[in-house]
């Protein structure tokens, strides 16, 4: 997990019960999914121009759940971004937009190993969906 995960998922490790297995794979998914549809609301307020204020409430959102995942790089995109819009850098938003979508699906695909994982170690059914795609 090379620090995609820090310390985090061993706390979500300790907060897995013999009830909920499964705590920690939709926990992941969960995430992926919210991110998903957030970056596809900040897609929608980025064209034909960059509706910053907008798109600062979803970044936010993004920030958050990746600061409690422990996804830094994520969460420092996320920063930057904001650090951006306070000086309205429009250039420097885009930029930071185009790293928050790039950290994401690095930590995607990490998070979709594991779950891989887990479903194995734990032997957990498949999603009834397809989890998101890298």
């Amino acid at each position: 997990m090379q620090g995609t995960l820090e310390r985090q998922y061993e706390e979500l490790q300790k907060m897995r019960d013999a009830d909920a297995p499964d705590f920690i794979v939709e926990t992941l998914t969960l995430f992926c999914i919210m991110t998903e549809q957030r970056l596809k609301e900040i897609e929608k307020h980025s064209t034909p121009y960059l509706d910053i204020p907008e798109v600062a409430v979803y970044v936010h959102t993004i920030k958050g759940g990746s600061l409690t995942l422990g996804c830094k790089k994520l969460t420092a995109a996320c920063n930057e971004f904001a650090r951006c819009s306070d000086r309205s850098n429009i250039a420097g938003c885009h930029k930071a937009l185009m790293q928050v979508v790039s950290e994401f699906n690095c930590v995607k695909d990490v998070f979709q190993k594991v779950i891989e994982l887990e479903r194995k170690i734990f032997n957990l059914p498949a999603p009834s969906t397809p989890p998101p795609q890298a």
